[in-house]
């Protein structure tokens, strides 16, 4: 049974333009960031095209904390990427596009752990109906074991369910790249 990925789905509407979410690429973000010095240290913010919205932090030149993204509505949360320096640390959430689950439009589509910027502990994923896609075990970036459901709540073959879970994670890592982008490409200026 081939199972279409609910990351990828999220990762093509995050990435493209017009989307509705966070846009990659060349789009201008308009930035607010405090500054010690020359060095960014404590809020961002940054606002895009159709008012995509960023919050996150910096210490010391480096993020840290919780990096939230807004789809253009400010009420609806895209993704929360915890950051220490330049890795993901702590637990990730990511939220269905309000048009990918119209009946419920903050309906979660992944979390999981993060430690040393690789997936370590539960990861779970959800269909765009609710219905659980995913429950994994993750250690230090390796998948020791897990469970996976079709769209229609048919549970998975191991072999099915490592294949989901390797697409997921390729998926994943375009989506975290995507959006990590955005913030890179618009960085905090602080020698004004």
């Amino acid at each position: 049974m081939r199972v279409a990925s609910a990351c990828l789905l999220l990762c093509a509407l995050a990435c493209s333009a017009g989307s509705g979410g966070p846009r990659a690429g060349k789009a201008s973000y308009r930035v607010e960031a405090e500054c010690a010095g020359a060095v960014p240290d404590g809020d961002y913010r940054a606002v895009g095209p159709g008012g995509d919205r960023i919050q996150g932090r910096y210490c010391d030149g480096q993020r840290c904390g919780v990096f939230t993204f807004f789809s253009g509505d400010p009420e609806v949360k895209v993704a929360e990427f915890p950051y220490r320096g330049r890795r993901i640390e702590g637990t990730v959430k990511v939220w269905y596009l309000p048009h990918t689950a119209p009946e419920s439009p903050h309906r979660k589509l992944f979390v999981g752990r993060f430690q040393g910027g690789r997936l370590h502990g539960e990861v779970r994923s959800w269909w765009p109906s609710g219905a659980l896609q995913t429950a994994l075990l993750y250690r230090l970036g390796q998948l020791s074991s897990g469970s996976a459901w079709s769209a229609e709540g048919v549970e998975l073959d191991a072999d099915e369910t490592f294949a989901l879970a390797d697409r997921e994670q390729q998926s994943r890592g375009r989506l975290f790249r995507a959006l990590g982008s955005i913030v890179s490409a618009n960085p905090p200026r602080c020698d004004r």
